[in-house]
């Protein structure tokens, strides 16, 4: 599917560039087309601890660590934003 990869070099360049809102836009649109593509959910949960919206973060982390267990960023993402929400409860669990 190559507009998969066309929305995520897009999300992913806004990304770097500082441009959070369309890169959230992005990131968005392509887990519209592809909800298990948990490097989506991974980045899309960075963006959005970035700027803020923790709850949308921790989210988007929980989704991102049911496709990607294995990966340890995922892991810390889900943790540093866990930690920030005192979502203590986690912690625990972890």
């Amino acid at each position: 599917m190559l507009y998969l990869n066309t929305w995520f070099k897009s999300a992913v360049a806004s990304m770097h560039t500082g441009d959070y809102l369309h890169s959230i836009t992005c990131f968005t649109t392509l887990l519209k087309l592809n909800p298990e593509f948990g490097e989506g959910w991974s980045n899309l949960a960075g963006v959005l601890m970035k700027v803020g919206r923790m709850k949308e973060a921790y989210e988007a982390a929980c989704q991102s660590i049911r496709f990607l267990r294995e990966n340890w960023r995922v892991w810390d993402n889900y943790i540093t934003i866990s930690v920030r929400e005192r979502k203590r409860h986690v912690m625990s669990r972890c």
